[in-house]
């Protein structure tokens, strides 16, 4: 005869079923009403990020690296410029709220 546990986290919703020998895990999150994505916010953590990528990227095998100053610059204009240009061509309905 197998002998089981069954352990569960109601707070996050999720559940662990645990039997001698298999371990099972599901996610039951109940969501209610309509999810929207800011895709502003997206896009601009996308930017963001790629941009530091490559500096960071450059930084390392560049001869010499760039200062702090001239890192946060460029950082700065090249992030404008392609927001920017995505704003030309994408419409963002929940216009540009808050960006972390």
């Amino acid at each position: 005869m197998r002998q089981s546990t069954k352990v569960a986290a109601e707070d996050d919703g999720i559940s662990i079923k645990q039997t001698t020998g298999e371990v099972e895990q599901s996610m039951k999150k109940k969501v209610a009403g309509h999810v929207t994505i800011n895709s502003y916010v997206v896009i601009a953590r996308a930017v963001e990020e790629g941009i530091n990528y490559g500096i960071s990227r450059y930084n390392k095998y560049a001869k010499k690296a760039l200062s702090d100053d001239e890192v946060n610059a460029l950082a700065v204009h090249l992030e404008r410029e392609i927001t920017n240009a995505l704003s030309e061509i994408l419409n963002f309905e929940g216009g540009r709220d808050e960006v972390d």
